[in-house]
């Protein structure tokens, strides 16, 4: 790694920044990199509008396809008819499950993750990140929106994937004391009897 022949281990006005260090450098690498490595998923049928369709050229786990138009628009695009990740495409569909992935959406990574490797690490690293409306950015991360929450559970300002985002909450956020305790009643009497 690049960082590795940075001198880290210096004095703070031989460093490469003030502000940051090395450590910070390789934990936004690190963030960044579970992020764009493992995407984060959900259904095809989802309508959200942020969401990026990927693999629509590919069967679904049924062995049905999608329309032939979106077929065809997918077949012009890396983006549209491939995973973020060969590996998904590749190894899992070959070795772990003998299917497809088939067509889902992902949530593209914050923009800001990005941002952050930039911010952190060393400017002779050469990173850069893509600028909304440029060409690819679109494709490869989202922005945060400024909405707030819903009454479903639904945490509606992150419309990009970041790690330890929580986009549902789990029906265990609303159990209430009564519950606990008809729920600690029933296992202590299945214990005891």
């Amino acid at each position: 790694m690049v960082l590795a022949q940075t001198p880290c281990e210096t004095t703070s006005s031989a460093q490469y920044s003030l502000a940051r260090t090395c450590v910070d450098c390789a934990d936004a690498y690190k963030t960044w990199l579970c992020a764009v490595m493992i995407p984060r998923c959900t259904d095809f049928t989802s309508t959200d509008p942020w969401l990026q369709r990927r693999a629509m050229g590919q069967p679904f786990p049924n062995g049905t396809f999608l329309d032939q138009n979106d077929v065809s628009a997918a077949n012009l695009s890396q983006a549209l008819n491939g995973s973020r990740n060969p590996f998904i495409d590749g190894t899992i569909s070959s070795t772990v499950v003998p299917i497809v992935p088939g067509p889902y959406k992902e949530i593209l990574p914050c923009e800001d993750l990005c941002y952050n490797i930039v911010q952190s690490c060393p400017a002779s690293m050469g990173l850069n990140c893509p600028r909304p409306g440029v060409l690819g950015f679109a494709e490869s991360y989202g922005i945060i929106s400024q909405k707030g929450g819903d009454e479903n559970g639904r945490i509606t300002n992150y419309t990009c994937n970041y790690p330890g985002v929580v986009y549902y909450l789990a029906a265990g956020g609303r159990i209430t004391p009564s519950m606990v305790l008809l729920l600690t009643s029933v296992v202590l009497g299945v214990l005891m009897g």
